[in-house]
This record gives C-alpha cells, sequence and structure tokens, in this order.
C-alpha cells in the first residue's frame, strides 16, 4: 500500500521486463485492495504510463508483438457483473475519447466501438413513444429521472409518427411533460435535463492537461495527429510536434532536457 501524505510518489515500482507476464506491484487480497494509492498535494493516487509506439498502438494501444494484445496505462477488472472495472468517487476526466465496447454478433473478429456522447453540460435524458389521444398526451416522467435531474432546465422535443399533425409541447418540467395536437397521432419524443447537483459546471477551464515538460522531445504521441495539430494551432506546440519554448515561457512552464527526465 502506497499512500502520500506529501511530495513524491507513496508507491512506485516498475517491471524491466521485456518478456513474459510480469508486474511492477503485485498484490493478490480476498479483502481488501490488490493495489490502493492516495494523496494530498494535489497530484496522482495512481499514475499509469504505457509509452508503446508500436504502429498498432494508434488506436488502442495494441501490441505489435500480438494481433490480440493490448497495451493499457491502467487497466482494471473485475469477476462481477455487478461490480466495477474502475470506479472514481470523484470526478473523471481523459483527453481522448471514451468507447463503449460492443462484441460484434456475427463476427468473432471485430468489436463495435460507440463513442459517448459529449456536451457542454453534465446531462440527463428520458426517450420513448406516446400517443395523443383527444388532443392530448401526458408523459409522466421516470422516477429516475426526476430523482437524478434538477428541477430547472428540462426541454422536451416531439416528433409526428405515420401521419401530419400541428403539435406543440404546452409544459415541460421535471414531473411531466404535456404534448397538444390537432390530430390524435403517434410521436416520438426525447427529453433533456441536467444532472442534479452539476449545474453550474463550467466548460471552460485553465489548461493542466497539455503542458509539455521536455524541450525538443515530440510531446503527446499518445494523440492522433490531427488532434495534435490543435496544440500547433494554439502555439503549444511547434510544427514538429515538439514544445514551443516561447510559448512555454509566457506561461510560466519550466521545459527540462530530456537527459534530465
Amino acid at each position: 500500500m502506497g499512500l502520500q501524505h506529501g511530495g513524491g510518489a507513496g508507491l512506485r515500482a516498475r517491471s524491466l521486463a521485456t518478456s513474459g507476464t510480469n508486474y511492477g506491484v503485485d498484490s493478490w487480497s480476498t479483502v481488501a485492495y490488490g493495489v490502493y494509492g492516495g494523496t494530498t498535494s494535489g497530484s496522482y493516487g495512481v499514475f499509469g504510463i504505457n509509452q508503446s509506439t508500436a504502429s498498432q498502438a494508434k488506436a488502442i494501444g495494441a501490441n505489435a508483438t500480438g494481433t490480440t494484445a493490448v497495451n493499457y496505462g491502467v487497466w482494471g477488472n473485475t469477476g462481477s457483473a455487478t461490480g466495477y472495472g474502475v470506479y472514481s468517487s470523484g470526478d473523471m476526466g481523459g483527453t481522448g475519447a471514451k468507447f463503449f465496447v460492443q462484441p460484434h454478433p456475427t463476427d468473432p473478429s471485430l468489436e463495435i466501438r460507440f463513442a459517448c456522447l459529449e456536451g457542454n453540460e453534465s446531462g440527463t435524458y428520458f426517450r420513448g413513444t406516446a400517443k395523443i389521444e383527444s388532443g392530448i398526451a401526458v408523459i409522466e416522467t421516470p422516477e429516475e429521472f426526476r430523482l437524478a435531474s434538477e428541477s430547472e432546465r428540462v426541454t422536451a422535443q416531439v416528433t409526428v409518427v405515420g401521419a401530419r399533425a400541428d403539435v406543440w409541447i404546452e409544459e415541460q418540467s421535471r414531473d411531466r411533460i404535456v404534448v397538444r395536437g390537432d390530430r390524435d397521432v403517434s410521436i416520438n419524443y426525447f427529453v433533456n435535463g441536467v444532472r442534479r447537483g452539476f449545474a453550474k459546471h463550467q466548460a471552460m477551464h485553465p489548461n493542466r492537461s497539455f503542458v509539455p515538460e521536455t524541450r525538443g522531445v515530440p510531446f503527446g504521441t499518445q494523440y492522433a495527429d490531427d488532434y495534435r495539430r490543435l496544440l500547433v494551432e494554439n502555439g503549444i506546440l511547434n510544427a514538429d510536434f515538439t514544445p514551443n519554448e516561447e510559448t512555454a515561457s509566457r506561461l510560466g512552464w519550466t521545459l527540462r532536457d530530456p537527459e534530465a527526465r
């Protein structure tokens, strides 16, 4: 166990082996934690990095020594369908895309990766189909939506199905959606809210994620080149993806020489 109460690493271990199954830290426990890390200094409780530059690593960090091997910065696994492979009790951030990985239903050589929808708010939603009868449809919101969503900023959208009709939303709230129409028709509805307790989310923040540390060395090799070009456009990197020392100096960033890493 490495619990950090000051600067430096609470637990730092590395495996330098190049073959076989090797671990920097190998801990097995039936009642506690395999590895636990904490910090009060504002850095990382647990930090993991994979520096593979294999050609297959562009998308998923695949190991060039095998078509099914994958390299991970941090890998979490649970043997329970009701547990968590990785759980965060606070915010979870990442600079890459977030995927749900689904097995292909007919081709065992493929998997399906759906990217998560992203926006500038912490959104909630529910959707479904209803019927306007006698000019009105009252859609009661699901209990879990009401419990998890703020009372304000609920919006609804409806689409008529199967016929032409004039429809409008008379009421939209966390409790119910009331739809009016000039004909009795079926409608599809999509209702959005904001997660309770997260209404004040701000999308713009000071940059802490894209700060190079080593001069003359290409930064962000884990990113696609099109993504790294954003850092060229804003002046963090030069055209060859090395740190722009003028920008670093202006923002107060310290760049170390490669041999000092």
